[in-house]
């Protein structure tokens, strides 16, 4: 992993959102969301450092965006980031309030914004309602993921859960690298 920071341009399509967020901080126009439910046993901890992992092989993931020299904004890669992960255990609450609290909680999570110069930017959340039922929330900026890019997290995340849950070493291919691209 890298050991110090680095600085790259942006793409255009970065420039375009960053420009759009600064100019109207508190729009949604580039905040995504997902929600969704998980049936069996997780791990809490494994799932976190699995989400972690993830963030530590990917350099956009760990990604701020720089404007202090106005006519050539930045991508810095910071060589660490921590990924804010939140547990939160609703199973004492009855089905109908873990509904209303997970609105609460989906409504609170678009009402905070991201401080774009201080990464990461993306936030995970684990929603425990029964022992073996789960709502997972992931809340991240659009300028370092897209849907399709989304996807790939998702798969390394879940290949990295099963083996750190297992305490079964892991090796992957090396990650391509964001800078790369740009």
């Amino acid at each position: 992993m890298e050991t110090r920071n680095k600085s790259y341009e942006l793409t255009p399509t970065q420039q375009a959102m960053l420009l759009y967020s600064l100019y109207a901080p508190r729009s949604k126009a580039y905040f995504e969301q997902v929600c969704y439910s998980y049936q069996g046993p997780l791990d809490g901890q494994a799932f976190a450092r699995a989400w972690q992992a993830v963030v530590d092989r990917h350099s956009i993931l760990r990604t701020g965006f720089s404007c202090e020299n106005s006519e050539r904004p930045a991508q810095i890669v910071y060589a660490e980031a921590t990924i804010p992960f939140q547990h939160l255990d609703w199973r004492g609450l009855m089905p109908v309030q873990q509904q209303e609290q997970l609105e609460q909680f989906l409504e609170g999570e678009r009402a905070r914004t991201f401080n774009l110069t201080n990464p990461p930017l993306i936030r995970v959340a684990l929603l425990q309602t029964l022992d073996d039922a789960y709502w997972i929330v992931v809340s991240n900026h659009h300028i370092i993921l897209d849907g399709w890019s989304m996807s790939v997290v998702r798969n390394e995340v879940s290949k990295l859960y099963r083996h750190f849950a297992r305490d079964i070493p892991v090796s992957l291919e090396p990650a391509p690298q964001f800078s790369d691209y740009v």
